[in-house]
Formats: structure tokens, C-alpha cells, sequence
């Protein structure tokens, strides 16, 4: 029994120390994240630009808060990966999520398979996805999208719909904001520089 209670405590020790040192890494990194060197509101959608290695990482982010509380209730980011010629789809939701079960992200006619959680912190849960030019093309033409998770405890679906109001516009700018910093590397001749 006595060395079942030590392990256990071993765990939790590990598991304190792990947390801890997750916080202290996004602490680091929020505090060495440049300032952006664009930042352009179109729609309901947000498109941000930072230096990073000499070239130039843009990300659109969307921000659902609830109006009484002030909390977070789902964030969207879309980083754009210019050398890959896609996206990398971050949707944060908040706690309180059955975790197992796994969040769906749909626009009219799209559906996602289930999405499984990646990390959760402080703010919420987050779920991860690759999105490349077509996918961004289908959510742009929808008309309604919407995140469905669970709710940990009463187990019930949750239906959050979220506005794509300038979200093809958005798409562009980051896009093209992305490409510019390379096309910006090319010598004076026109010959990109790799």
C-alpha cells in the first residue's frame, strides 16, 4: 500500500511539474512574441503579420466572447504556412469539454471528421487541423458555420455558430501578406532568393 501511495504521489508530482513548466513555456513565449508589423480588422476577422527567421507569418483570428461574463467561448486562428501552401486551423473552446468526445467543425455543406483535442491550458481546449486552399475556399463561400463539442458533466452537444463576415477577404491578406515577404527576398534582377 505504501509504495502504491508513493507512486501515486510520484505521478502527481511529475504531472505538477509538467503543467508547470507548459505555463512557464507560454509565459516565455508571449513575452518574446514580436510585435505584429500588420495588423488589419476585415470583417469579423482579424489579420496579424510578425517577422519571424526573415520572413514574414501571418494568422487571421476570430474571438467569440460571452457578453455578460467577458470569457472566451471560442477562438479561431488560421496561421498560413506560405512554404506549404496551406494553413494550420487552431480552434480553442472552452473548459468544461468531454475531451474523449472530440469537437466537429461545419460550414453549410462541409463537415469535418471529429476533431481530437490537442492541449488544453488556462483559457480552454484546442483542437488542430491542416486546411489547404480548397477547404479555405469552401468555408469562405458558406454562409453559416458553427463548432460542436460536449459538455463535460451533463454530457450534452454543444452548437456554437460563429460569423464568417470577411472570412475570404481575410484569407487573402494573410495569404498574400505571407507571399509578400518572399516575393520581398528576390534580388534586383526578379530571381527569387532561396
Amino acid at each position: 500500500m505504501m509504495a502504491k501511495t508513493l507512486r501515486l504521489g510520484a505521478v502527481a508530482a511529475v504531472a505538477v511539474l509538467s503543467l508547470s513548466a507548459v505555463g512557464f513555456a507560454q509565459e516565455a513565449q508571449q513575452q518574446q512574441q514580436p510585435k505584429p508589423t500588420l495588423t488589419k480588422e476585415i470583417g469579423s476577422w482579424t489579420v496579424q503579420c510578425f517577422e519571424q527567421g526573415g520572413a514574414s507569418r501571418c494568422k487571421m483570428v476570430e474571438i467569440l466572447v460571452n457578453k455578460k461574463t467577458g470569457v472566451r467561448v471560442l477562438g479561431i486562428s488560421l496561421q498560413y504556412i506560405a512554404e506549404q501552401k496551406r494553413s494550420v486551423v487552431e480552434i480553442g473552446v472552452p473548459l468544461g469539454t468531454m475531451l474523449q468526445s472530440g469537437a466537429v467543425l461545419k460550414a453549410d455543406t462541409y463537415k469535418s471528421d471529429t476533431l481530437h483535442y490537442s492541449i488544453c491550458d488556462q483559457q480552454g481546449c484546442y483542437v488542430m487541423l491542416v486546411a489547404d486552399d480548397k477547404l479555405a475556399a469552401a468555408i469562405g463561400k458558406a454562409t453559416n458555420a458553427s463548432m460542436e463539442w460536449v459538455g463535460f458533466g451533463d454530457g450534452k452537444k454543444v452548437t456554437l455558430a460563429f460569423p464568417l463576415d470577411g472570412f475570404s477577404a481575410a484569407y487573402q491578406e494573410m495569404v498574400s501578406s505571407s507571399s509578400a515577404a518572399k516575393s520581398a527576398a528576390s534580388t534586383g534582377d526578379g530571381a527569387a532568393v532561396k
